[in-house]
């Protein structure tokens, strides 16, 4: 990630969480103190990857990461009826990477594990009555493990193929909508953009070849839970 952006990032996040800091006089004693909601998140991908880069292989290909979806939660903290703040978590998300493109006939080449906590600071619209609609905003730091080259990839590129993914810092944006039920349990839905940026490395020892692809990734997350006030 180049040194504006993380720049961008530092500064977003001191003046969102001043705003938050800067409620808090504002508390209501009524407001629950924490949180904590559990769920099913469906992530749809960006589709606007580069191309991969290295010999041996044509103009205009590309990858494409599939659509995938998990179990998900998040822990909250209600500072007052309006602002709370958020840790958002899917711990069991894999992605599927397919060649697209002029690559496209190639078919699956690799899955990777990802991991995307997300901390979050949420403002709710408290005059609607059981309703509560809200926006919040903050930073991810998305974590890839464990990718798994498939014998296609393999094959194609003349040897055992090791792929490693660049773990991404960026921005990440939300609407969302709380329903009580009682003053415990509520039900909630919202849909969440993440900013993932990352280089895949793609290196074939036995034939001495390095390939590298730029994954914009940005997945779009619906996310549906029901949660619990303590």
């Amino acid at each position: 990630m180049n040194n504006n952006k993380f720049h961008k990032i530092i500064m977003f996040c001191i003046a969102y969480i001043s705003f938050g800091v800067s409620t808090f006089t504002y508390a209501d004693n009524e407001a629950s103190t924490f949180s904590v909601d559990f769920g099913y998140a469906a992530l749809t991908p960006n589709d606007d990857n580069g191309e991969v880069s290295g010999p041996g292989l044509p103009p205009k290909n590309s990858v494409d990461v599939k659509s995938s979806s998990s179990i998900g939660m998040s822990v909250n903290y209600f500072q007052n009826n309006n602002i709370s703040y958020q840790v958002y978590i899917a711990p069991l998300i894999d992605f599927d990477i397919h060649a697209s493109g002029t690559l496209e006939g190639m078919g699956h080449l690799s899955t990777v594990d990802v991991l995307l906590p997300t901390v979050l600071v949420n403002y709710t619209f408290d005059d609607l009555g059981n309703f509560k609609p809200y926006i919040g905003a903050g930073i991810n730091y998305t974590i890839f493990s464990n990718e798994e080259p498939t014998a296609t990839l393999n094959g194609a590129l003349g040897g055992n193929t090791d792929v490693q993914l660049d773990n991404s810092l960026g921005l990440a944006f939300q609407v969302g909508l709380r329903f009580n039920l009682n003053k415990q349990w509520y039900l909630n839905a919202n849909y969440l953009w993440i900013d993932v940026d990352s280089t895949a490395n793609i290196d074939t020892d036995a034939v001495g070849t390095k390939r590298t692809v730029d994954l914009k990734i940005d997945p779009s997350v619906v996310y549906v839970s029901v949660g619990y006030r303590f």
